[in-house]
């Protein structure tokens, strides 16, 4: 099943007519095709997000939608422009940003702002840009800082929560002697609503799996997961079998507000998580977003990045979760994928030294494929039957892990 592109007429293309959104979604379309500057070409980045819930008395509302196209631009001072649609749930206002301008970190522009401020001969570079929620950025030459760094800007807590995490991930790295690096934290600037951060070389896993061969990679990735799991970490939060299980339903909501032909299938699939629930066991440091576009690979090692949501976790759930995302997350044919998914679980269980648990596993692997698909749709990735067709195969049953 291809991606779906971010043309016109592809804005949100698997929220489906019946769907009580699908006027919103209609109403994005119209406005993204009467904007050039929204729509994407090859090449370029897109994020978007079409954000529902159900309230208790059962009524479904929006709490916002936005579309937004991103494109390098060397003449600009952040090395992109962007411009976002915003859609507020609350008032039904529409309005269009251009960045730095944002519908939410209103202290990303101007002289004070996270982007500015850090001297005359400070230059930055855009590196990641999710609207409303955070920036990632090179910044070189900026003052009382080494020559290059690493920054990030969002809310102030997420930047408290973020930087507590990433000093406990590093220390504890640092004491196992890990053969795996973990961005140091250079600074906290809460009042600024900026992170610094230690540039580490290398780029990202899922760029470089031409020169590395890709079951090499998925052999080194899965060894490199166990390392991870292993690492004793320092007061991150734990989560129970018992919020899986909420994150499964709460990704039901979603998916069935959207696609709504497929209510019925959900029901089941979420009918047999609550009779199957398996008991709390053993934890594991979880990075949180664990992909290959997180992991730096250079000559002189690789790096683990993006450990803000960092949390302890029966580690079922994240191998599960990898698992689920590497059929997207990896650039190859859909015919090599299962052979890196099987290269990747052998070196993770091989460096475990014991096979994973069949039951937890099937468990996991279907509340990784609810969450994976409501955030597809969610994020306008998904494409039309996408649902219809991953709920099919967890009615099949998901796969066991090959011994």
């Amino acid at each position: 099943m291809s991606e779906a592109p971010g043309g016109v007429g592809q804005v949100f293309p698997a929220v489906e007519p019946a769907s009580v959104l699908y006027p919103v979604v209609q109403r994005l379309r119209e406005l993204v095709a009467a904007d050039p500057v929204l729509q994407r070409r090859p090449g370029e980045d897109l994020r978007a997000e079409l954000l529902p819930r159900r309230r208790s008395n059962g009524a479904v509302e929006l709490r916002r939608a936005y579309w937004s196209a991103r494109r390098p631009d060397p003449a600009s001072a952040w090395g992109i422009t962007a411009r976002t649609l915003y859609l507020d749930g609350r008032t039904g206002r529409v309005s269009t940003h251009d960045f730095p301008d944002d519908p939410a970190m209103d202290w990303l522009a101007g002289d004070g702002g996270a982007l500015r401020g850090h001297g005359e001969r400070a230059a930055v570079q855009v590196l990641r840009y999710i609207p409303l929620r955070r920036v990632t950025f090179r910044l070189t030459g900026g003052a009382g800082l080494p020559p290059r760094v690493i920054a990030k800007t969002k809310s102030a807590e997420g930047l408290r929560r973020a930087f507590l995490a990433l000093s406990a991930a590093h220390a504890a790295a640092a004491a196992a002697g890990s053969d795996f690096a973990v961005p140091r934290p250079i600074s906290l600037d809460v009042g600024r609503r900026l992170l610094y951060l230690e540039e580490l070389p290398g780029n990202p896993l899922d760029s470089r799996l031409d020169d590395l061969g890709l079951e090499p990679a998925m052999r080194r990735l899965g060894e490199l997961h166990r390392e991870v799991h292993g690492l004793t970490v320092a007061g991150p939060p734990t989560l129970t079998v018992a919020d899986w299980l909420d994150a499964a339903q709460a990704a039901a909501t979603q998916i069935g507000i959207l696609a709504p032909s497929v209510r019925a299938a959900l029901d089941a699939v979420c009918g047999r998580l609550r009779a199957a629930v398996p008991a709390d066991g053993e934890l594991a440091f979880c990075q949180g977003d664990f992909v290959p576009g997180q992991i730096l690979c250079a000559e002189q090692g690789w790096s683990v990045l993006d450990l803000d949501d960092g949390h302890l976790a029966d580690p079922h759930s994240e191998v599960a979760s990898l698992f689920t995302a590497l059929a997207r997350e990896l650039p190859v044919p859909a015919g090599q994928v299962q052979g890196a998914r099987q290269a990747y679980l052998a070196a993770y269980t091989a460096r475990a030294g014991r096979w994973l648990d069949p039951e937890r596993w099937r468990w996991f692997r279907t509340v990784a494929e609810l969450r994976y698909l409501a955030r597809r749709i969610v994020k306008g990735r998904a494409v039309p039957g996408e649902a219809a067709e991953v709920l099919d195969g967890l009615a099949a049953g998901p796969d066991r892990p090959e011994t």
